[in-house]
């Protein structure tokens, strides 16, 4: 690169920058005293960077042959030292398995004492549907015109033979009795299209009863013998009255192996 001269021999100016000829014939404008004082700021950037390198070097010196690994292992072991005590890091370590030990024992003993309470609402809510269903259904062999007028048995043997066909359902905040036969409701006769009324369905129940004949009472009259059920030499009497007797043998009392007496 060289500068080029006019036809005179004096350097030729463009923009007040002397004009230098590249060897390929390009001719550019410099701004020289810029163009130095970039090259000495730049170099100066240089030699700053080459004596920071320098000195990283340095202190990586330090570390040569250091494990990382062992390394990271040892800055762990020291985060666990307790600053005051210096402990030593295999107790934190135990230290912390105690902590978690008696946290889980607190998360356990509190999933115990949730479970506890759990099962006796349950209990509670069990013990109140059965309260419930005995004063409803219960309640409906009691006081049933039907049995005591048309049957033999005591409410007490009607219920634990045929109580399990009523259920109690809660509709509209209001709790009704509702009678099943072989999973299908019990509608009324008297009232088409709606339920049973529970005397109804209870009627309606034993009149399917394939022993009925056995439990319901004969019209008075005819041979002048009270009830349906008439006494078999050397078979077994039981007192009317006796309800423990009646539901003990009810299938033989419907079988005629057992009798019942009138009085």
């Amino acid at each position: 690169m060289k500068l080029k001269l006019d036809e005179t021999g004096h350097v030729v100016v463009k923009d007040g920058f002397p004009v230098w000829v590249a060897d390929d014939g390009k001719e550019l404008a410099y701004d020289v005293p810029k163009l130095v004082g970039d090259l000495s700021r730049v170099n100066a950037e240089s030699a700053g960077r080459r004596k920071e390198l320098d000195g990283l070097n340095a202190k990586l010196r330090l570390f040569d042959g250091l494990d990382p690994e062992k390394a990271r292992s040892a800055l762990e072991t020291v985060a666990n030292l307790d600053a005051g005590k210096l402990l030593d890091a295999g107790k934190v370590d135990a230290l912390r398995a105690e902590i978690k030990k008696a946290y889980d024992g607190k998360v356990s003993d509190l999933e115990k004492a949730i479970a506890n309470t759990q099962k006796e609402a349950a209990d509670k809510l069990a013990a109140r549907d059965a309260s419930i269903r005995n004063l409803l259904v219960k309640g409906i062999f009691d006081s049933s015109a039907f049995l005591k007028d048309k049957t033999v048995l005591p409410p007490d043997v009607a219920y634990a033979s045929f109580g399990r066909h009523f259920e109690v359902k809660e509709e509209n905040g209001e709790l009704k009795v509702l009678a099943t036969l072989n999973g299908q409701p019990i509608y009324s006769r008297a009232n088409p299209g709606t339920f049973a009324t529970p005397e109804e369905a209870l009627e309606d129940i034993i009149d399917k009863y394939p022993m009925k004949d056995r439990i319901l009472k004969t019209a008075p009259g005819g041979s002048g013998s009270q009830g349906n059920v008439s006494y078999v030499p050397g078979g077994k009497v039981i007192p009317k009255g006796d309800m423990s007797a009646f539901g003990a043998n009810l299938e033989a009392i419907a079988k005629g192996e057992v009798t019942v007496a009138a009085q």
